[in-house]
């Protein structure tokens, strides 16, 4: 009966997600097993089919919606319905990182050795930069306070899995609400990357193309936006043609100083927008993409993708509150 209600549960929200509840399939494993089975085999993503949304859902991209695939493990870890209150909690639980210390909103590094801009060819100081002066941060501005729980890696936030990849705003809010958080916000999600420190790269002052899976040759050709916009078969074979990321954890030395990994480079995070009061859309990207030409680095990111805008080398990731005891 408990399970019955809970099926019923998420399946109710679920749909309001642009999610199919009767695609969710079962697969009894033990409890320590964490694994994917996907309809379709060809696709890096290992959560992720899709098929064109229900009417209403998604006017400007309806081929967008999501078919989930989730182990009994998986479906139980969501605790949708008997855990409503997970994003609020007073310590962070498995597979997330504590986060605490003060957001600087305007912050400043001394680039100390410059790199040329892979697409024009200028060199744009503090656009890409080599090497910054270490302990150079300089902060103008009211520092902001902040104390989170945030997920060790990308979503599905399981080491060894592939994050998923093309989620809008929409969808990735949906999701971790559904594993009982919320999506990051750009200035948490900055904190987390730069450390008490505020370094500029997660890693360190420098930068680094082997901690980091970033600077690798894009394999995107003019026929790929086409093939990802017609679905089926021709949009997951592209995707795997292209897909270029690595899975969670095989990056170990791209960790911050909160041991929060794969924060810069693989794929591209949708945060909520919260420095920029929304504008001009409510989502910012963090962290750059395993595409050469990224900056890859924790304070830059892009404000130019709309809130129904997914790609193949974005992903996020997931906080929850803590409650301060008192």
């Amino acid at each position: 009966m408990k399970i019955r209600i809970l099926l019923i549960c998420v399946a109710t929200i679920a749909c309001l997600s642009c999610f199919e509840a009767k695609k969710i399939r079962m697969n009894i494993k033990s409890p320590t097993t964490f694994s994917v089975t996907s309809p379709i085999t060809n696709v890096p993503n290992p959560y992720v089919s899709f098929r064109n949304c229900p009417p209403g859902i998604r006017e400007s991209a309806k081929q967008f919606c999501p078919v989930i695939t989730l182990t009994t493990e998986q479906f139980f870890g969501l605790q949708l319905a008997m855990n409503q209150d997970r994003a609020y909690s007073t310590s962070c639980i498995k597979g997330m990182r504590e986060v605490k210390g003060n957001y600087c909103p305007q912050l400043t590094h001394k680039c100390i050795k410059g790199s040329a801009n892979t697409i024009t060819g200028n060199v744009i100081p503090n656009y890409f930069c080599d090497i910054y002066e270490i302990g150079s941060a300089s902060c103008r501005g009211k520092e902001k306070p902040i104390h989170i729980c945030i997920d060790e890696y990308e979503f599905p936030n399981v080491p060894g899995e592939n994050p998923v990849i093309m989620k809008s705003w929409y969808e990735a809010h949906a999701l971790c609400k559904a594993a009982g958080k919320r999506l990051c916000g750009d200035e948490e999600w900055t904190l987390a990357c730069e450390g008490p420190e505020r370094k500029p790269y997660p890693y360190g002052w420098s930068r680094d193309a082997t901690a980091c899976n970033i600077d690798n040759p894009g394999k995107r050709d003019a026929n790929t936006d086409g093939k990802l916009m017609r679905g089926g078969d021709i949009r997951d074979n592209e995707l795997a043609r292209i897909w270029n990321g690595l899975p969670s954890g095989a990056s170990p030395r791209c960790k911050s100083d909160f041991d929060v990994y794969d924060m810069t480079g693989n794929v591209d995070e949708v945060t909520d927008n919260i420095s920029r009061s929304g504008y001009p859309y409510k989502d910012l990207w963090k962290g750059g993409h395993w595409v050469k030409g990224a900056r890859n680095r924790c304070r830059p990111d892009t404000d130019g993708h709309n809130e129904y805008f997914g790609y193949y080398a974005n992903g996020f990731r997931c906080c929850a509150n803590i409650i301060e005891r008192k």
